[in-house]
């Protein structure tokens, strides 16, 4: 009997990691994210399990990708930051990052609109500051 259980959870464990994107995969792989039990649902009268590779990071790793964010240069610089570090993958890492950086993020922002508004935070605003620093005002 033990047996058989041990075969249908390695068969389950392969479907999960088989529902893999290759980012989630390769940070699986890295020991960047984790595979976890996350919820069983009821649906029309069966039970489903649903596993998903788990990104969420800790509050210092997030604090670190502020400072990361805070020395891009250009918006472009930033994006391209954030679309490559493993850590910004999940809309809910970004939407805590928004916190820990005192942006507003509504619940129903989706997650471009999360990345935008951190990077218009973090570096448009310092480029407005370099461009109002830059004006000169004697009329020369």
């Amino acid at each position: 009997m033990i047996r058989r259980e041990t075969i249908a959870l390695l068969r389950a464990l392969i479907r999960a990691i088989d529902e893999l994107s290759d980012i989630e995969f390769d940070e699986v792989i890295k020991g960047e994210g984790r595979l976890a039990f996350v919820e069983f649902k009821e649906r029309l009268g069966k039970t489903k399990l649903k596993t998903k590779a788990s990104f969420q990071i800790s509050p210092d790793d997030l604090k670190m990708v502020a400072q990361q964010l805070k020395s891009s240069i250009t918006r472009e610089e930033a994006i391209a930051f954030l679309h490559q570090d493993g850590r910004t993958i999940l809309k809910e890492n970004l939407v805590h990052l928004a916190k820990i950086l005192g942006i507003h993020v509504e619940k129903n922002d989706k997650r471009e609109l999360v990345e935008q508004k951190i990077v218009e935070f973090v570096v448009g605003t310092k480029l407005r500051s370099e461009a109002i620093r830059s004006l000169s005002l004697k009329g020369q």
